[in-house]
């Protein structure tokens, strides 16, 4: 960091770009932590006017999936919550196709669209992540064929959110649903 404590006067502007993990809520405080594992008391005015939650929101909008894309991906710095469904795994999808034709459950072509719909998705997952911005890797919001790279904060891993799948994005106060 370009700022050293020693060299600070009063009325100099500084500024960080942190993510943090609430460890205790206090009446009026909340005791929080950073990824380096420095921990600070926050006052709640502070935490009121300059923090953002991953997951709490106060309000609800409806938008298409590609508005809802574009918020994830100029998220900035901020962390989000987004939900989405995982790949399919070819085994399993093979594994359901053969145990129905098996049993005879998708003889007409109304029951076989029927279970491609229902079967044709993966798993849903919801990730608290933010963009991944290692600038070794790759741009920020550089996109993998329609995939998002993201930094997974509860796995501390990079992932990538297929974009066709995301169904909810929680970020900067705002619920985004799909229309």
């Amino acid at each position: 960091m370009s700022c050293v404590p020693a060299d600070v006067k009063v009325g100099d502007r500084i500024w960080t770009i942190n993510h943090f993990t609430v460890q205790a809520v206090n009446a009026d405080t909340i005791n929080i932590i950073d990824e380096a594992g420095n921990k600070s008391r926050v006052s709640n005015g502070i935490i009121a006017n300059e923090y953002h939650s991953t997951s709490r929101y106060t309000t609800t909008e409806k938008v298409t999936r590609t508005e809802m894309v574009n918020k994830m991906k100029h998220a900035g710095h901020g962390a989000f919550t987004v939900t989405f469904n995982k790949a399919i795994d070819n085994n399993t999808l093979a594994d359901k196709i053969g145990a129905a034709m098996d049993s005879d459950t998708i003889g007409t072509q109304a029951k076989r669209r029927k279970f491609c719909n229902a079967e044709n998705k993966g798993e849903e997952r919801t990730m608290q992540a933010r963009l991944d911005r290692d600038p070794q890797t790759r741009a920020a919001n550089d996109d993998e064929f329609g995939r998002v790279p993201v930094f997974d904060i509860d796995n501390a891993g990079r992932r990538l959110v297929d974009t066709r799948t995301v169904t909810t994005l929680v970020s900067e106060g705002v619920l985004y649903l799909l229309k």
